[in-house]
């Protein structure tokens, strides 16, 4: 079987757009001297202090530099994406709303987790959340069991590996 490849969707933001979203999500840690005006450290700690899984990934490709707020994480075989439906329109209108920036509609993405950026622990967890959630709700065939059933195996596998590792590497 392939291996399983975190398939991220998330908003692309600017370097400025995301500066107005740590000012609403994080702005004790956005205004705190630790993280002297980074933006994204800033929601990485206030996320980590809220117990929320989640981070910005840089995306080099974009000059300049542009971030990804992640939404969602799937599990992908042979490097293609599971079939999701956001609503681009209702999200851009939800920032503008709650953000105040008017004028820009929002742009979502969807991208393989970067090579360039080790796995965070929360990672396997989300696509088995996926599984879980969204096996049943598969319409149709036993095939489709059978392939979230061999996804749920592998990435139980894989986070038992990294489980180990930790375990091995703390017993040092």
């Amino acid at each position: 079987m392939a291996p399983v490849i975190p398939a991220l969707y998330g908003l692309v933001l600017t370097y400025e757009e995301l500066k107005i979203f740590a000012k609403y999500c994080a702005p004790k840690e956005y205004s705190s001297p630790e993280c002297n005006g980074d933006a994204a450290y800033a929601l990485d700690c206030a996320w980590e202090n809220k117990g929320v899984e989640n981070c910005i990934v840089p995306l080099f490709r974009y000059n300049p530099m542009k971030y990804l707020y992640i939404l969602a994480v799937m599990p992908s075989l042979y490097g293609t994406y599971p079939s999701v439906h956001f609503d681009c329109e209702a999200l851009s209108e939800m920032w503008h709303h709650k953000m105040g920036t008017p004028g820009k509609m929002i742009k979502l993405i969807r991208q393989l987790w970067p090579d360039y950026l080790p796995e965070p622990e929360w990672l396997c967890p989300w696509m088995l959340r996926f599984i879980w959630e969204h096996i049943n709700d598969t319409p149709g065939t036993d095939f489709c069991k059978k392939q979230g059933e061999q996804l749920r195996k592998k990435l139980c596998e894989k986070q038992g590996k990294k489980q180990g590792k930790e375990q091995s590497s703390q017993a040092t």
